[in-house]
């Protein structure tokens, strides 16, 4: 099977996102709680994607959710719903 290229680079860039966000949660202090999950505190960030997060209380209630295409996406989550890094 031929791969269509520019789909290809989309893969490769949502992937590379993904792992430098949970390299970056990890180094900040998430605690991983299974594939995906990250918890810190209160809170809770779950990878729906490789490309959305969704961020939850400890009631369990989704707050927000975001597309990232890139680690600064995450990092301005983290920063606009004011949980730290």
């Amino acid at each position: 099977m031929i791969g269509i290229p520019h789909l290809d680079v989309g893969r490769r860039k949502m992937n590379k996102a993904y792992e430098d966000s949970i390299a970056h949660l990890e180094k900040n202090g998430w605690i991983r709680k299974n594939a995906g999950s990250y918890s810190k505190g209160s809170f809770e960030i779950v990878f729906d994607t490789s490309s959305f997060i969704e961020l939850y209380d400890d009631s369990q209630k989704r707050i927000a959710e975001t597309r990232i295409c890139e680690l600064s996406d995450t990092i301005e989550f983290l920063k606009k719903n004011k949980i730290g890094q």
